[in-house]
């Protein structure tokens, strides 16, 4: 699979700098949804290591263990206080926080449901590091399939949830935080439910 992103960025690279008047250009969103779409899919670097009898860890480290609201994340790029943001730009603004937290909120609720059917528990350790309880009777394949499913969508969430914060950041320096007024009840919400998921 990594190969294959390999191949396809370096194709786009091709196109842009020998064929930039080719009406071929206009096929480059289709290569960036292609290469989106094996990226969702390549979940070959999640690994489902048995730890002791019926539990798996889970890959990465959750940010579930604690969450100090959207204000200003690491990722967050700089900006210029004496920047102004036009309707359009504020508007955009908006509708991204939203899609994020609507993205997070249906990973989170998948999570629950997928815990839920299955009989599983996800524990949470005091470093965020996550590993799976399954029942007796669920085979080692079948154990780490779904760890990696679920692992899939905490990060998921994790992104999106990261999303918001960058673009909160960027309401509070620029607009006041006006726009953000609206959503921070739902991301409180939504992070406290997302907890949930977690056993401590």
């Amino acid at each position: 699979m990594i190969f294959l992103r390999v191949s396809l960025v370096s194709g786009l690279c091709f196109i842009i700098f020998n064929f930039v008047s080719n009406p071929f250009i206009n096929l480059l969103p289709l290569f960036f949804c292609f290469d989106l779409f094996i990226l969702q899919t390549d979940v070959n670097g999640v690994n489902g290591i048995k730890l002791s009898p019926n539990q798996y860890i889970m890959e990465g480290n959750s940010s579930s263990k604690s969450d100090n609201g959207p204000g200003p994340s690491s990722s967050s790029k700089s900006v210029n206080p004496g920047e102004s943001l036009s309707s359009e730009e504020l508007d955009k603004i908006s509708t991204d926080m939203l899609n994020s937290l609507s993205y997070a909120s249906d990973m989170t609720t998948r999570m629950r449901e997928l815990i839920k059917s299955e009989n599983v528990s996800v524990i949470l350790d005091k470093e965020g590091n996550t590993s799976l309880d399954v029942p007796s009777t669920m085979s080692e394949e079948e154990g780490n399939r779904l760890a990696k499913r679920l692992d899939i969508m905490d990060r998921v969430y994790n992104t999106e949830m990261d999303k918001y914060k960058d673009l909160s950041s960027k309401d509070q320096k620029l607009n006041e935080g006006k726009i953000s007024e609206d959503y921070n009840d739902m991301y409180d919400n939504i992070s406290f439910i997302h907890q949930l998921n977690f056993k401590k």
